[in-house]
């Protein structure tokens, strides 16, 4: 009995002795009487901060899955983009398939004019044509096709004429064009290209020179995946014997981003 009242006798001894230096300041040899006080407070903020518990560990569990869903929305999990669009305007209409795998991308297109040269010059060409192109992309700025970037594109085009009394099969074309879109609002934006093309165009009596440029100016609105676009395009094509093509119409398109 006596041994287990002996924790409780030397407590009873000290106590008073450490309040005593705790309200004088100092103890007997020198030394703060507040450290003696304090250090059991701070000691235990230390433990507490390091002490694993069952609230904790599901608090931090909860953060790291929020953390991963928001790396997982704002990250291209797979780099690979797709884009189909339908261009139409008084001449003409056009789809075209853009495919990117990250920075590098491929545009196939195919589209059929309606009367593009009548009432323009002598061609006589039309009322229908088919054309088609393929083109390599890179894109220079810019992190997806629903943001702002810069982008080059080359490529070649081929064109077949129905019914013409001047053109004979088609021509080919190689192009060069650059294409800037900027978003003004996270649903609004505008996008431009100028394209330059030169080729050799197998004519009925002969294979003349064929090139020229055209420029496109769009305003765009998205929903989403979808895009409309509202614009104009210039023309302007040279070709030997015949003088200067010129063709400016107003433009619309659709597009679906997936």
């Amino acid at each position: 009995m006596a041994l287990k009242s002996l924790p409780l006798l030397l407590l009873a001894l000290i106590a008073p002795s450490v309040f005593a230096q705790n309200d004088s300041g100092s103890s007997s040899d020198g030394s703060s009487g507040s450290f003696v006080v304090k250090i059991f407070p701070e000691r235990q903020a230390e433990r507490r901060q390091t002490r694993w518990s069952l609230g904790t560990w599901m608090k931090q569990k909860r953060q790291i899955e929020d953390q991963n869903r928001w790396l997982w929305q704002h990250t291209n999990k797979i780099p690979l983009e797709f884009a189909m669009g339908a261009a139409f305007s008084p001449s003409r209409w056009r789809t075209d398939l853009d495919i990117y795998l990250a920075r590098l991308g491929l545009r196939a297109s195919y589209g059929r004019r309606v009367g593009f040269f009548k009432d323009k010059n002598d061609l006589g060409a039309g009322p229908n044509d088919d054309t088609s192109q393929l083109a390599a992309q890179i894109r220079l700025f810019g992190g997806n096709l629903q943001d702002s970037y810069l982008l080059a594109r080359v490529g070649y085009e081929f064109a077949g004429f129905e019914n013409s009394a001047a053109l004979s099969g088609g021509f080919g074309s190689w192009f060069v064009e650059p294409e800037l879109q900027l978003y003004l609002a996270q649903w609004l934006g505008v996008r431009g290209t100028l394209r330059h093309r030169w080729a050799g165009s197998q004519l009925t009596r002969k294979t003349q020179k064929w090139d020229g440029r055209n420029q496109e100016a769009v305003a765009f609105l998205e929903m989403g995946a979808l895009r409309f676009e509202g614009g104009y395009r210039w023309m302007n094509w040279r070709v030997d014997d015949v003088g200067t093509i010129k063709n400016d119409e107003i433009i619309g398109a659709v597009k679906l981003f997936f």
